[in-house]
């Protein structure tokens, strides 16, 4: 004969909690933040507030990131209209870096770069290059591919799925901008060993509570009623 076993009203409610706890910790670390610059009340060549999107952005007070109020391009509108930021290093004073608050993982950012830093004056074009070196506590962790200018928003992905706290922006021409918008990050997804921890720990609980209680009930009321009680 198979008897179902009831957990009194607390034990459940505990379970149910640690349920609800680990769901919202992976809806947490699923859902990505995008950087879209859109909500900032300010006017071009602003700074961009450090702290803004869980980013600072500021280097240095000659390397940092500056608010681009309109479209870079008429005939290219910004992947989330109507602003961007741009990468200002003086003229080629160093690279530029983003550093995020707290370690994320970096999914990527659209880039606007141009076609020909020789505006035509030389034999064939020279496009400025970008590429992102991703960082964590100093230590480099991964470099993303090459990005070529072609006077049109490029998603430059991250191509690293680890924790970072760092993105610096190298560019092959220290006088020309390269434009950024859409800067796109997530919290890091829990282990699943922690959750599984969790989960086990509170079960456990549950399970001593219900014990305890059965004892007492026992002790004072006898065993046959204690079980129509928990039953």
């Amino acid at each position: 004969m198979t008897q179902q076993v009831v957990f009194p009203g607390i034990a459940r409610r505990l379970l149910f909690s640690a349920v609800t706890i680990v769901v919202a910790l992976y809806a947490a670390a699923a859902s990505a933040v995008v950087v879209t610059f859109d909500d900032l009340n300010l006017t071009s060549n602003q700074e961009i507030p450090d702290g803004y999107g869980g980013i600072n952005w500021t280097t240095s007070p000659l390397i940092d990131f500056l608010f681009f109020g309109g479209t870079v391009d008429p005939n290219v509108p910004n992947p989330s209209p109507p602003a961007a930021a741009y990468a200002r290093n003086g003229f080629d004073f160093g690279p530029v870096s983003l550093r995020f608050l707290k370690p994320e993982i970096f999914g990527g950012t659209f880039v606007h770069a141009i076609a020909d830093t020789c505006g035509g004056t030389c034999p064939n074009p020279v496009p400025l290059t970008v590429k992102l070196d991703l960082s964590l506590g100093g230590v480099l962790k991964h470099e993303t591919d090459l990005l070529i200018g072609n006077n049109d928003w490029q998603f430059l992905a991250s191509g690293y799925s680890g924790l970072i706290d760092e993105v610096t922006f190298v560019k092959s021409n220290g006088q020309y901008a390269a434009f950024i918008d859409n800067v796109t990050y997530s919290d890091p997804v829990p282990e699943p060993s922690s959750c599984a921890l969790l989960l086990a720990g509170l079960a456990g609980s549950s399970w001593l509570f219900r014990r305890r209680k059965v004892a007492v009930l026992r002790k004072n009321l006898g065993s046959g009623l204690a079980f129509c009680l928990l039953s």
